[in-house]
């Protein structure tokens, strides 16, 4: 029995030291484990920080880009009223103009004739002129002849 007790002795002290070397094997590497993991951590959370540092400063350019795409957008706004005023005003000035040089073409069209009718006027008073001279002439030559006829009757009534 004291064989077995013996035996059943060592055998607890060496489960007892296989469990002291297990739970201080475990310790170890559980220890390394934990140290790997929180180094792990460290790294990670450093990363996280530059990430967000990284984010910040594209949320900080995100916003510049909304408030450029904004007056990018008031401008187009502006522009595009601004345009249809500057289309109206020109369709307007174009139909103006159309209506201007028709004016125009009527109006030269009523030039011509005025310098039509002038031109006729000019010979017809050339004309008038050329008549009346021949009439002046025609009233000379009738006063003359009338003058003389009456000195002839004078000349008559007298002797």
């Amino acid at each position: 029995m004291g064989y077995i007790k013996q035996n059943v002795n060592f055998i607890l002290i060496f489960i007892a030291l296989g469990l002291i070397v297990f739970v201080a094997g475990s310790a170890v590497f559980f220890n390394t484990n934990l140290q790997k993991v929180s180094t792990d951590l460290t790294v990670t959370e450093r990363e996280i920080n530059n990430l967000k540092g990284t984010l910040n400063v594209e949320v900080a350019k995100l916003s510049e880009i909304e408030e450029t795409l904004e007056l990018q957008e008031e401008r187009e706004t502006d522009l595009g009223s601004q345009y249809r005023e500057v289309k109206a005003s020109k369709d307007k000035l174009e139909t103006d103009k159309n209506k201007l040089s028709s004016d125009i073409d009527k109006f030269e069209a009523q030039i011509e004739r005025f310098q039509d009718d002038t031109a006729q006027c000019k010979e017809d008073r050339v004309d008038l002129r050329e008549e009346n001279d021949e009439i002046a002439r025609e009233n000379r030559r009738i006063e003359d002849e009338t003058q003389s006829y009456d000195e002839q009757l004078d000349e008559c009534q007298e002797g």
